[in-house]
């Protein structure tokens, strides 16, 4: 093997290693979290099911494959759902973060009468904004931006039984990838707000989303010395070869 050919598998090293699981959550006392790493959530309440905010059952979200058994549901206007996690200690160059995100209880999308109804979501490292989602999910159209899947198309899943279209519930996969990223902290941000000339956003059992399965991993950059020392180990076994 050619000195050449060690350099350029060692450069290859740290793209196949490099992503790691800083925090997960799925609302179902499986958090997961780094060491070192806080997190923190605000905004609407952990009530019990079927309350303004705070996790609640899912009904028949969780058959759906990104969704688990409880999720964070969110039925008030602007009540911002927070999370803030920090003490991100790692040296890292990006970020990437995925959530499944349910629309339920008749969200209305872009309707002129009843609308419109805006989710919105942005991530920020405390101070400069990475993401920023404005979109009304209208009649079970998916924003193409972060979406990878649709789960479920205005079809019954357990919010507001009705035979009205309307009344049928959509769920997504959204994933936002390597996102330049270096502080040590991370926040996420999730609301609903209204727009159009329409009712716009009513909330409470009337219109509501939730957030399942919150997933973020980093692209952590190798310690020198470590690096240092596999590329001296490299070289002593490219020597070591030639010598037979």
């Amino acid at each position: 093997m050619s000195f050449l050919k060690v350099i350029i598998f060692f450069l290859g090293i740290p793209s196949l290693l490099a992503e790691e699981l800083l925090f997960s959550d799925g609302f179902d006392n499986d958090d997961f979290r780094a060491i070192g790493i806080s997190s923190a959530y605000t905004g609407g309440n952990q009530t019990t099911a079927g309350q303004t905010g705070g996790p609640t059952d899912s009904q028949g979200f969780d058959a759906l494959p990104s969704f688990s058994d409880l999720f964070w549901r969110v039925t008030t206007e602007n009540d911002v759902l927070e999370l803030t996690i920090s003490n991100i200690t790692s040296s890292h160059s990006n970020v990437s973060v995925a959530f499944s995100l349910g629309m339920m209880d008749s969200w209305d999308g872009t309707s002129g009468t009843y609308g419109s109804d805006i989710f919105n979501f942005e991530v920020t490292d405390g101070t400069t904004t990475l993401v920023s989602l404005s979109e009304p999910y209208s009649g079970g159209v998916a924003p193409s931006q972060g979406v990878v899947a649709t789960e479920a198309n205005r079809v019954q899943l357990g919010f507001n039984n009705g035979g009205q279209v309307w009344w049928n519930d959509d769920a997504y996969r959204l994933e936002f990838n390597n996102l330049a990223h270096t502080s040590d902290t991370l926040v996420l941000r999730f609301w609903a707000s209204s727009g159009g000339s329409g009712e716009g956003f009513q909330g409470g059992n009337d219109e509501s989303f939730a957030v399942d399965n919150i997933r973020v991993t980093y692209d952590a950059v190798p310690e020198p010395s470590a690096s240092f020392l596999f590329l001296i180990a490299s070289c002593s076994l490219m020597r070591r070869g030639k010598r037979v």
